[in-house]
């Protein structure tokens, strides 16, 4: 997030990009300070839109714990026992300690760092962690079926040793409680069964699951397990639930975390409701309300020219401004200072009238009154509408001129409920 004391406008126009100045010390090694500098506009207050938002707490991009699984996606799977990162390198034997019941042929772990569920270390990510889950079908899948509410995957590295070359993590065949595992031969399609890995659901919490193979014709299950030592495949005909607990994981997917948007305040958030944007050649009042210190200043800026200002009370303010200074071709900014302190800023757009049209309705009273409604709809440059409304009493026919907003209305009526004629007056 961003932590700003000085907002200002840039000295030249950038051509539209956004400009960061950063100036920050450093106090032993880590991060004492950081001052930003964001300009959103250039000179004149125009706006430079599409800016890139980006949480400096956190990097553009990492790798966060993911609480679902997505065929094609790319993930890191790390044991939640060891911290160990599973990992396309051949062990020649994986000892039997750590909850492994047998000493068997694995592959290695890559140390990792976690904090707050995103991997912080290493910063450079071998391409030996990273799998790509694809949806496949076990052809010996037992009760773990799609029908039952499994969904199985193989699990396929790009890498292998120091060549780039597809390998799809399986377990090799084995009679007792520890399966080895491999990548370094193909496996066939009659025994996919012992690459494909299913789950036994991702805690919403914790976001820990147990993934394993299964072969339901002699009924062998075994779960990938990770140890300080590296992984293995640990289980056999006993049930899952057995070692499933100590053999959890959790997995890490690719996040891109900054997005562009079209940004129009800066600084102390500064609400300018109900005035959306003001119209041109037309005076207007603008409230203004900001957490800022009385007697903190709100100034309405034309090009970067000041023309009007207001102070603030209790964080209240409001700036009229004359309809000679409002000018659809120029940049308006409300900025809001304390001395000569820019506390914030906020984009005011400007609009001209497209259109004027004027209706009228008459309702009859008791006795010999109406209420004549009179309404005239502004539409704008800018596709939005306003309506100005007024209500009067009247008498039978009657024929007046009414104020409705900033225009006169002639308005006759006939009989009860008859508009004859309703037209704006040009003065």
């Amino acid at each position: 997030m961003l932590n700003s004391n000085e907002f200002q406008p840039l000295p030249k126009h950038t051509g539209g990009k956004l400009t960061i100045n950063t100036d920050s010390s450093i106090d032993d090694d880590h991060l004492k300070t950081l001052k930003l500098k964001k300009s959103l506009w250039d000179q004149n207050w125009a706006p430079i839109n599409q800016a890139r938002v980006t949480d400096f707490t956190v990097p553009e991009n990492f790798w966060r714990l993911a609480k679902t699984i997505k065929s094609g996606k790319t993930y890191i799977v790390v044991s939640a026992n060891s911290g160990l990162a599973l990992t396309n390198r051949n062990v020649t034997s994986v000892p039997a300690t750590g909850g492994v019941t047998n000493a068997k042929r694995g592959l290695a772990g890559t140390p990792v760092t976690i904090v707050d569920d995103i991997i912080v270390a290493p910063e450079l990510i071998q391409d030996n962690t990273r799998l790509i889950f694809n949806e496949s079908t076990s052809p010996d899948p037992g009760p773990y079926t799609r029908a039952n509410g499994y969904t199985g995957y193989t699990m396929l590295s790009l890498v292998h040793g120091g060549l780039v070359a597809p390998s799809i993590l399986w377990r090799d065949l084995s009679s007792d409680m520890t399966a080895p595992l491999r990548t370094d031969t193909t496996i066939g399609d009659s025994a996919l069964d012992r690459a494909v890995w299913f789950n036994t659901g991702i805690d919403p919490d914790t976001g820990e699951t147990t993934l394993f193979s299964h072969t339901g014709s002699n009924n062998y299950t075994y779960a990938l397990h990770g140890s300080e030592n590296g992984f293995v495949g640990q289980g056999g005909t006993a049930p899952l639930e057995d070692y499933a607990a100590a053999s959890r994981v959790k997995l890490y997917e690719y996040v891109s975390d900054y997005s562009y948007e079209d940004l129009t305040s800066l600084g102390a958030e500064i609400s300018l409701d109900p005035v959306e944007r003001i119209v041109s050649e037309r005076d207007a009042n603008i409230p203004i309300t900001a957490d800022v210190p009385d007697g903190s200043k709100a100034v309405l800026k034309k090009d970067g020219v000041s023309v009007a200002s207001s102070i603030f009370a209790n964080g209240k303010a409001v700036i009229s401004v004359k309809g000679s200074d409002v000018d659809a071709g120029a940049n308006y900014a409300v900025v809001v200072y304390d001395g000569s302190k820019i506390l914030g800023v906020v984009i005011l757009p400007v609009v001209t009238v497209v259109s004027a049209t004027p209706t009228a309705t008459v309702k009859k009273l008791n006795g010999n009154q109406k209420r004549l409604t009179v309404t005239i709809t502004e539409e704008y440059s800018d596709d939005s509408a306003e309506p100005f409304i007024e209500e009067v009493l009247i008498r039978n026919n009657a024929a007046d001129v009414y104020q409705v907003g900033p225009y006169k209305v002639y308005v006759d009526t006939k009989g009860n409920n008859k508009i004859r004629k309703c037209y704006i007056m040009n003065e």
